[in-house]
């Protein structure tokens, strides 16, 4: 092969290998959508603004490759097994994020504040379940005061994480149970509830991913260009 081939092909290969390395170490971040299934407003904190059946827009961002901050085990008498593993981020900053808008409020995680993630796996002969929770009380907002966000995932069949890890991938149909939640806080410490059930939820592209694709095809297209110029006897010698 021509040597300045073989120079693009290397070239093309540290590219692809540097980028799969960036986008394995990158947070990744899920967007959600679905409809508010419950409203719990008994302060009328929200006025009427928001109500069931409502869709709402989410996302959550997450760095998989966090260590567990701790890791406890509880047996209980009925003999059921309970595994927590809890992350904490303070500051967040890009390792993990949380928003939500819906009927007119947006809310998002404030990346100069504290966040959590629990991972819990169960197991026992009553109940039996895997869930993720993450929540932040360090929250921006316009349209309302928000004061937390939250996403839960809940898998009660225990079989979604068999260490209680943060996960690479998640798929929707893995869970059976399953929310965006908001708490908006009104005058007097007045409080209301809102819980979104997720219908969708779907991977956001990385930037390491789409670094990845522009250089692969940035390399073969030259290598072709490189190819379309050399002459036909050379071509032979490959």
């Amino acid at each position: 092969m021509h040597l300045r081939n073989r120079v693009f092909l290397f070239a093309c290969t540290l590219c692809i290998a540097f980028g799969a390395t960036s986008a394995t170490a990158a947070p990744i971040r899920y967007l959600a959508s679905g409809v508010l299934y419950d409203v719990a407003d008994p302060f009328d904190v929200l006025g009427g603004q928001l109500t069931v059946g409502m869709p709402f827009e989410g996302s959550f961002t997450y760095d998989p490759a966090a260590s567990p901050i701790s890791i406890t085990t509880t047996v209980k008498a009925s003999g059921t097994t309970t595994t927590v593993a809890r992350y904490e981020w303070s500051p967040s900053g890009n390792r993990f994020a949380l928003s939500m808008s819906v009927g007119g409020i947006g809310a998002q995680s404030d990346p100069a504040g504290f966040s959590r993630v629990n991972i819990l796996h169960s197991e026992g002969r009553n109940r039996t379940h895997d869930l993720l929770q993450a929540l932040t009380m360090n929250v921006t907002s316009t349209g309302a005061l928000v004061g937390a966000l939250e996403i839960v995932l809940d898998d009660r069949t225990r079989s979604v994480f068999s260490n209680p890890v943060l996960p690479y991938t998640l798929n929707l149909d893995d869970f059976d149970v399953n929310h965006f939640g908001m708490l908006v806080m009104g005058r007097g410490g007045n409080m209301a509830v809102v819980l979104g059930d997720i219908q969708s939820l779907t991977a956001n592209p990385e930037p390491g991913t789409a670094t990845l694709v522009f250089l692969g095809l940035t390399g073969l297209s030259m290598i072709r260009r490189s190819l379309a110029s050399t002459p036909r006897r050379r071509l032979l010698r490959i």
